[in-house]
């Protein structure tokens, strides 16, 4: 979207900061932020713009004379790619949920908990993840955004597809000022309008 906001806003120089960590909106100057689980202070609002699901995904180059998984156990016998947390370090595991037919995301659904016994790689982030899936080293537990792409071209395909994680919302945050900045204002609208016209929130969800 930057191309398109800066051709309609040529006067505003972005200026984006890339973190996995908590930040301060207030505290830190920042204007607005998109991203999730930054604590909801006193004096910001937050915006939703999605529920992110994460996917289990491998190219079709690993997947070559391998069987398609049936069911969450399966992938435990597939090389996986794993993500630590940056926050604590730890491996994350993978727990995926299927929701039955008939019954909303919230309930009647089956859950499974995968043993990972054969990780081929970890890393501390989605992107190098979905780099590495792409290369053909192994089976990845990712969220939408970064593989969709890779999943409407071909480059990626999706195990199971019934089963998902919910990751949660992405989030639209700004200081709660009643007289915004016009530059703040702007990238908000511009931001909550193009979210809604591109139907990210119903591409961000499967199953």
């Amino acid at each position: 979207m930057m191309g398109d906001f800066l051709a309609r806003y040529p006067a505003i120089l972005p200026d984006w900061h890339f973190d996995n960590q908590q930040v301060d909106l207030v505290g830190e100057g920042f204007d607005a932020a998109i991203g999730g689980g930054i604590e909801l202070s006193a004096g910001l609002v937050a915006r939703e713009l999605a529920r992110i699901h994460v996917v289990a995904v491998a190219s079709p180059r690993y997947m070559a004379g391998r069987a398609m998984p049936r069911h969450p156990q399966e992938l435990a016998a597939l090389d996986t790619l794993l993500r630590r947390s940056s926050p604590t370090g730890r491996v994350r595991g993978w727990t995926l949920r299927r929701v039955r037919a008939g019954t909303s995301a919230d309930s009647g659904d089956e859950e499974a908990t995968v043993d990972l016994p054969r990780p081929r790689a970890i890393f501390n982030d989605p992107e190098a993840i979905a780099h590495a899936a792409l290369m053909g080293l192994g089976v990845a537990m990712l969220p939408m955004p970064f593989v969709e792409r890779g999943l409407r071209g071909g480059e990626l395909v999706r195990l199971l597809p019934e089963w998902f994680q919910d990751a949660g919302a992405v989030w639209l945050y700004y200081p709660s000022k009643k007289l915004l900045p016009p530059k703040t204002r702007v990238f908000i609208d511009f931001v909550l309008a193009r979210f809604r016209s591109e139907g990210f929130a119903q591409r961000m969800q499967v199953g």
